[in-house]
C-alpha cells in the first residue's frame, strides 16, 4: 500500500513539474496556436497543411507522429516478411526436407562472409564476444554448423524467386543503421545493439532447435529456450541503445544534417525511432515463436503475486519525480542523467512483461466466431487496433487542445484526454473499416 501510494505521489509530482516546467508544444496538452489566439478553422487547416506537417515532424512535435508511425510501420514490414520466410523454410515441412540437399551457391556464401566481415567492422567487441560464446557452448564445429543453417534458411526463399527483396531488405537494414551509428560518432549510439535487436531474432527463425543446454556437464538440469533468449537479448538492445548516451539529448549537436534537420532533434527522433521499434519486433517475434516459447507459470498464484510486486516495486524506481525527467519528443519520454535513462527503459519492459503475463492468464475462449458478447469485443479489437495506432495522436491532440482552457484539476484533463483519445480513435478506425478498399487491404471479412 505505502508503495502504491508512493507511486501517486511520484506521478502527482512528476505531472506538475512537467505542466509548469516542460515546452507546451511538447506534450499532449499542447495549444494548437501558439500566440495565443484562439483555434479557428482557418488555423486548423493551416496548421495541417504540408509544410507545417514537415515542419511540425522535424521538430517532433505531437501531430508529427501522424507521418512517423506511417513510417515506422511500413520500413518495418519487409523485415517481419523476412522474419516470417527464413521461419517457413527452416520449419519442419515436406518443402524444407525436399529443399535440404539444395547447395548454397558461392556467390551467397561470399555474401555471407562480407556480411560477416562487415558486422564485425561495425562492432568488432560485441561480434567477437558472441563468437566466443558461440565457440564455448557449442564448439568451433557447432559455431561452423550454426552459420550454415542461417545460411541456408535465408537462401531458401530467394531460391525460390518470389522472396529476394525482404530476404535483402531485412538483412541490410541494420547494415544501414549500424552504419549511420558507426559514422555519427556523436550520437553515442551503438551498432551493436541493432544486431541484438534486429538481426539476432532474424538468426533464431533459422534454427529447429527450440532449447538447449548451454553447459551439459557442468550443469546439464539448466535448459535455455532460444527464442525467449533472443526477445530478451532484443530488450537489452533497446535498453543498451536508449541508456548509452552520456546526456540526452546530446550537446554539440547545433549544426544541420544535409541541410535538412538539425542534428540534436535528428537524434531524438532516432533515440524515439529505434525505441518503438523493438516494441514491435517483440510482439512480431511473440506471435511468430509462440509454439517455440516455454509454458511460463503465468496461471499459478505465486506468479500472479510476484508479478504484482514487481510492478508495484518498479513504478516508483522508473518514475521519481525528477527534473530530469523530460520529453525526447512530443510523445517519448525520457531521463537526461544515464543511469535514470537505464532504469526507466528496463521499467518499461518490466511492464510490458507483467501485462503479457497478465494476458496469458485469459483462456483463448474468446473466439472469433459466434455472436457472445466477448467474441464481438475479440473482433471489434482486432479489426480496430491497426487504425487506432495510426490515429490516436491526433485524436490526443485535439482533445488536448479543447481541455486546454477548461477550469479544471489538471489530473481530471490527464483523464478526460485517455478517454476521449480512446473513443475518438475506435470510432474513427471502426468507420473507415466500412470503406471496401482499406477493408480489404486490412484483412477485415465482415458478413
Amino acid at each position: 500500500v505505502e508503495s502504491a501510494v508512493a507511486a501517486a505521489a511520484a506521478y502527482s509530482e512528476a505531472a506538475d513539474w512537467i505542466r509548469h516546467r516542460s515546452d507546451p508544444c511538447h506534450h499532449p496538452l499542447a495549444l494548437l496556436p501558439r500566440d495565443g489566439n484562439p483555434v479557428t478553422f482557418e488555423g486548423i487547416v493551416a496548421f495541417l497543411s504540408p509544410p507545417a506537417m514537415v515542419e511540425h515532424f522535424k521538430d517532433g512535435q505531437h501531430v508529427g507522429y501522424l507521418p512517423y508511425l506511417f513510417i515506422l510501420s511500413q520500413l518495418y514490414a519487409p523485415v517481419n516478411v523476412c522474419a516470417f520466410n527464413i521461419a517457413e523454410a527452416s520449419g519442419n515441412h515436406d518443402e524444407s526436407r525436399r529443399q535440404a540437399s539444395v547447395r548454397v551457391p558461392a556467390w551467397w556464401t561470399a555474401a555471407g562472409l562480407l556480411y560477416s566481415a562487415v558486422a564485425f567492422y561495425f562492432s568488432p567487441l560485441f561480434i567477437t564476444v558472441i563468437l566466443l560464446v558461440l565457440i564455448v557452448t557449442m564448439g568451433v564445429p557447432g559455431a561452423v554448423k550454426l552459420w550454415k543453417t542461417v545460411s541456408m534458411s535465408a537462401y531458401r526463399p530467394v531460391r525460390g524467386g518470389k522472396h529476394i527483396f525482404p530476404q535483402v531488405y531485412g538483412w541490410l537494414l541494420p547494415m544501414v543503421w549500424a552504419a549511420f551509428f558507426k559514422w555519427m560518432p556523436d550520437y553515442e549510439y551503438p551498432p551493436g545493439a541493432m544486431f541484438l535487436t534486429q538481426v539476432g531474432p532474424l538468426v533464431v527463425c533459422s534454427l529447429n532447435v527450440t532449447a538447449v543446454r548451454p553447459f551439459p556437464r557442468a550443469a546439464p538440469f539448466i535448459w535455455l529456450n532460444i527464442p525467449l533468449c533472443s526477445l530478451m537479448l532484443a530488450g537489452l538492445g533497446q535498453v543498451w541503445l536508449c541508456g548509452n548516451p552520456s546526456w540526452v539529448p546530446q550537446e554539440g549537436l547545433d549544426y544541420d544534417m544535409f541541410g535538412v534537420i538539425q542534428a540534436r532533434a535528428l537524434a531524438k527522433l532516432l533515440l524515439m525511432f529505434q525505441a518503438h521499434s523493438s516494441f514491435f519486433f517483440l510482439g512480431f517475434y511473440l506471435l511468430l515463436f509462440r509454439h517455440r516459447m516455454p509454458d511460463l507459470p503465468a496461471g499459478s498464484d505465486l506468479m500472479k503475486v510476484v508479478t504484482c510486486v514487481v510492478v508495484i516495486v518498479v513504478v516508483p524506481i522508473m518514475l521519481q519525480p525528477s527534473k530530469d525527467f523530460f520529453f525526447v519528443t512530443a510523445g517519448y519520454a525520457s531521463y537526461h542523467t544515464r543511469w535514470r535513462r537505464v532504469l526507466y527503459h528496463t521499467g518499461s519492459w518490466f511492464w510490458v512483461s507483467a501485462l503479457l503475463l497478465g494476458l496469458m492468464n485469459v483462456r483463448p475462449s474468446a473466439s472469433f466466431e459466434g455472436n457472445t458478447i466477448e467474441a464481438k469485443i475479440v473482433r471489434f479489437l482486432n479489426d480496430t487496433t491497426f487504425g487506432v495506432f495510426l490515429c490516436h495522436p491526433m485524436m490526443g491532440f485535439f482533445i488536448g487542445c479543447l481541455l486546454q482552457e477548461v477550469e479544471i484539476s489538471y489530473h481530471w484533463k490527464v483523464l478526460l484526454l485517455d478517454l476521449g483519445s480512446y473513443v475518438l480513435s475506435y470510432s474513427w478506425a471502426y468507420a473507415i473499416l466500412y470503406i471496401p478498399t482499406i477493408r480489404t487491404v486490412v484483412g477485415v471479412k465482415w458478413e
